[in-house]
């Protein structure tokens, strides 16, 4: 447990629903995003849970302490920027990725497919 807890960190990986989503894409057989994406802007950086690049797909995933009203916020300050640079961007809670995964693979793979991905 130890060493994939590192290989998860060393992947990206920051939290445990962010490995839960991990998870959910490969249990779709999707192709794997790139983790903790940095993203510069005038008032500073963004990092996205999971991107890809080659579908400009964001996907964050939103736990507890994103329900506190200052960072939802600032949540939705990020969005709108992350957006007004032409990425479609997908949110899923934690709650989401823990009790409903098979929502959350089959909205990716809608996601992905209608922006050229194509199954393997």
């Amino acid at each position: 447990m130890i060493e994939e807890t590192i290989e998860d960190a060393a992947g990206g990986i920051a939290s445990l629903p962010e490995r839960e989503f991990a998870q959910i894409v490969r249990a779709f057989q999707l192709p794997e995003p790139a983790r903790q994406r940095v993203l510069r802007h005038n008032d500073g950086r963004y990092f996205l849970d999971a991107y890809w690049e080659e579908y400009d797909l964001a996907v964050e995933v939103d736990g507890r302490p994103h329900m506190d009203v200052t960072a939802w916020d600032a949540d939705l300050d990020r969005a709108n920027e992350i957006v007004l640079d032409r990425r479609t961007m997908l949110r899923f809670t934690s709650f989401a990725v823990r009790s409903r995964a098979t929502m959350v693979g089959s909205t990716l793979v809608r996601a992905l497919t209608v922006r050229g991905w194509r199954a393997p």
